[in-house]
């Protein structure tokens, strides 16, 4: 018997943009749905476990960054074999008037991060993970991921000012 459809919801509810926000920084183009087809593959997973994962939030963020990457290593190896595929930047946010940092300006400095340092950033504070969930969706132990944590806040704060 799959997962109690009310239970399923609340995880979808929680989850989802997190996730897709943490699903972008896989994909390195243009198509905003990359990362929502993504998020979709494994909520419907979720949909289909006999039972709820024993730790939900790094269960979805594990299965979203394996999702991700293996969308992200078909769609490069899809670009290869196609002649002039155009290449463009993927923006990590959407702009909003209101901001108080610069969309574009924090997506450029973030681009500019080593993927696993970019990963840790986006699980941490988008994902809202803490260090111990952080570790185990990346596959380090928790003092690295914190160490890279605090290391990659400092390029950023030196990069932006």
């Amino acid at each position: 018997m799959p997962l109690p459809v009310e239970r399923f919801q609340e995880l979808a509810e929680q989850f989802a943009s997190p996730l897709t926000l943490y699903a972008r920084q896989f994909f390195a183009d243009n198509d905003f749905h990359r990362g929502e087809d993504a998020v979709q593959n494994v909520l419907f997973r979720l949909s289909q476990q006999p039972k709820e994962p024993e730790n939900a939030a790094a269960w979805l963020y594990k299965a979203v960054r394996n999702e991700a990457i293996l969308a992200s290593r078909s769609e490069t190896r899809r670009k290869r074999r196609e002649a002039g595929t155009e290449n463009g930047k993927f923006p990590f946010f959407q702009l909003l008037p209101d901001n108080q940092l610069d969309a574009v300006e924090v997506a450029d400095a973030l681009q500019k991060l080593e993927p696993d340092e970019r990963e840790i950033i986006t699980l941490h504070i988008w994902g809202g993970l803490p260090f111990a969930e952080i570790a185990e969706v990346a596959g380090v132990p928790q003092t690295t991921a914190y160490r890279k944590y605090k290391e990659s806040l400092e390029k950023l704060k030196q990069w932006m000012s």
